[in-house]
C-alpha cells in the first residue's frame, strides 16, 4: 500500500475538550506561525530491520501501543480567544502503512524509500487526527524500514523509547499468542490520564505566584549578555530550518570521557557541557556562558510509562574564570544542573520563560543521549539498527548532541540553516570533537585558556 497519507476513517465517540497545558499551548501557537520549509515540528526515529518479520503482528502492535497512549490520539484547537484545547479520539483514527517496494528495481528502491520517509514527515494539521504515524516500509524480502512520525505536542524524545518498548512487549505478545494460549505475557495497566495530569498542571499555575516564578530566573539571568559566534547570527527564537553534522567520536575517546567524569563525580553530561562551555568560550572569548538542556519532566509516578509532551528546558549559566580548569567547570555544571532540577515544578512551564525574553538567552542546547541504556526495539527473530537522527527544524542557534552507544559515540550538531554554513559547522564540530579528547587527557588544564592553535 502506498500513496498519500490515508484519511482516517469515521469514528463514533470523542471525549470532551480539554485546555490544552501551557506547554503544548506554547507548541500550538509556534506550529501556527510556521510555513514553508520551518513547518515541521515533529520528531522521527527510523529503524531497520533485518529478518524473519511477522508483518501483520508488528502492525497491529503500532495499533495497540496507539490504542494504549491517549497522547497519540490527540488532536488540538484554538478558540477565537486562543485559548487552546485537545480532544482524545478513538483508537480507530490511526491507520499504519504497509509499504511494499520489494517489487520495484533495485535501482528505484532507495529514492522511492526516501519520497515516502519525506511524505510521512510531511506538516501535521493538528487538528485531524492522528498527530502519530507509523509505516513498515518492506525493501527486500527480509529487510524492512519502521518509520514512526510524531508532532511534538504530542510527543517528547523519552516518550519515542516508551513507543518502541511497548511496540516489541506487544510484538512478542502476539507472536507468543500465535503459537498457543498462555504463552504471553501482557503489558502493565497504565495509570496514567491526559485529562487528569493536564488539569494538574493549571492547578499548579494557579496555585503559585507568577511574577515570583519569572523574577526567580530573572535572577539567574540577570546581567548576561548573549554571545555570537557570526556578525551575521540574527536568533529571534522563532522555528527555523536545519541541518546537521554527524562525526563518530573513537571509543578510546569516550572512554578517556567516562574515567574522567568518573574521578570528578560528574555525570558524562556535566562533562560533555563542560567541554562544550569551554568551546563557545574560548570562540565568544567570553568566560559567562548560557547553554540549555531538556529534562524528561515526568516528576509525577504515573507520568514514567506514559507517552506524552512533558520534557523542559532547562537553562545553565555558567560563570567562571580564565583559570578554570575543565574538572572545575564539570563540576560547576554539576552543581547548576542539580540546583535546576530542584526546581522542575517551575520549569515546567516554558511560556514562563517566554517572559524573560529567552531569544536572547537560549541560543545553544547542549544533551547527552546514552543509547546503552535506553530500550531498544527487541523482536524475537529479527535484528534492528537505529538510522542516523535528522531534524528538519530548531529553535537553536547550534544544538550539541552526544550519542554514546556500544561503538563509542556520534558528535551531532545542528543548526540554523538561515544563519551558518554546512562546512563551518563542520569545523566547529571537528573542534569540539577535538576538544573532547585533549580535555579527557589533561582534566586539569584551563578550560578557557586553550593554546592550541586548532581551537582559535
Amino acid at each position: 500500500m502506498t500513496g498519500s497519507i490515508p484519511a482516517p476513517p469515521a469514528f463514533a465517540h470523542l471525549l470532551p475538550a480539554t485546555p490544552a497545558t501551557p506547554l503544548q499551548s506554547l507548541i500550538f501557537k509556534r506550529h501556527a506561525e510556521m510555513s514553508g520549509d520551518a513547518a515541521h515540528y515533529e520528531l522521527f526515529i527510523g529503524i531497520e530491520l533485518c529478518g524473519e518479520l511477522k508483518e501483520s503482528a508488528l502492525l497491529a502492535s503500532l495499533h495497540d501501543v496507539v490504542a494504549r497512549h491517549e497522547a497519540l490520539r490527540a488532536t488540538f484547537h484554538a478558540d477565537q480567544a486562543g485559548i487552546v484545547t485537545f480532544r482524545v479520539h478513538e483508537a480507530g483514527t490511526f491507520v499504519p502503512e504497509f509499504i511494499d517496494l520489494n517489487s520495484l528495481p533495485l535501482g528505484e528502491r532507495r529514492s522511492r524509500l526516501n519520497d515516502e520517509v519525506a511524505r510521512l514527515r510531511s506538516p501535521f494539521n493538528l487538528e485531524r487526527p492522528p498527530c502519530f504515524r507509523a509505516a513498515l516500509i518492506r525493501l527486500y524480502p527480509q529487510r524492512y524500514i519502521l518509520a514512526i512520525v510524531a508532532h511534538h505536542i504530542s510527543c517528547d524524545g523519552l516518550s519515542l523509547q516508551i513507543i518502541l518498548r511497548d511496540v516489541a512487549a506487544r510484538y512478542a505478545q502476539r507472536v507468543a499468542d500465535a503459537s498457543g494460549p498462555g504463552a504471553s505475557v501482557p503489558l502493565p495497566d497504565l495509570t496514567f490520564d491526559l485529562r487528569q495530569s493536564a488539569a494538574r498542571e493549571h492547578e499548579w499555575v494557579a496555585s503559585e505566584d507568577r511574577q515570583a516564578l519569572v523574577q526567580r530566573w530573572r535572577d539567574v539571568l540577570r546581567g548576561y549578555e548573549p554571545i555570537k559566534l557570526t556578525e551575521s547570527a540574527r536568533y529571534n527564537g522563532r522555528i527555523s530550518s536545519a541541518d546537521s553534522v554527524a562525526l563518530d567520536i573513537p571509543h578510546q575517546t569516550v572512554a578517556a570521557m567516562r574515567t574522567a567524569a568518573r574521578s570528578l563525580g560528574v555525570t558524562p553530561f556535566a562533562w560533555f557541557a563542560a567541554n562544550t562551555v569551554a568551546w563557545l568560550a574560548r570562540r565568544a572569548s567570553k568566560t559567562d556562558i548560557v547553554v540549555d538542556t531538556s529534562v524528561s519532566g515526568r516528576t509525577e509516578r504515573d507520568r514514567q510509562d506514559a507517552v506524552g509532551c512533558f520534557a523542559m528546558t532547562v537553562p545553565l549559566r555558567v560563570r567562571f574564570t580564565p583559570s578554570t580548569t575543565f574538572a572545575e567547570l564539570a563540576v560547576m555544571l554539576r552543581r547548576t544542573v542539580f540546583s535546576a532540577l530542584t526546581a522542575q515544578r517551575i520549569l515546567i512551564w516554558d511560556d514562563v520563560l517566554e517572559d524573560i525574553n529567552p531569544s536572547q538567552l537560549f541560543v545553544f542546547r547542549c544533551e547527552y543521549i546514552d543509547t546503552t541504556r535506553q530500550p531498544e526495539l527487541l523482536l524475537p527473530g529479527v535484528t534492528t539498527r537505529p538510522l542516523a537522527p535528522t531534524e528538519k527544524t530548531t529553535t537553536r542557534e547550534l544544538h550539541f548532541s552526544l550519542v554514546d552507544h556500544d561503538e563509542g559515540a556520534t558528535l551531532v550538531t545542528h543548526f540554523r540553516t538561515d544563519t551558518y554554513q554546512l562546512a563551518v559547522v563542520h569545523g566547529w564540530a571537528c573542534q569540539i570533537a577535538e576538544l573532547l579528547g585533549y580535555a579527557a587527557s589533561v582534566p586539569h588544564a584551563p578550560a578557557a585558556g586553550l593554546q592550541h592553535d586548532y581551537f582559535l
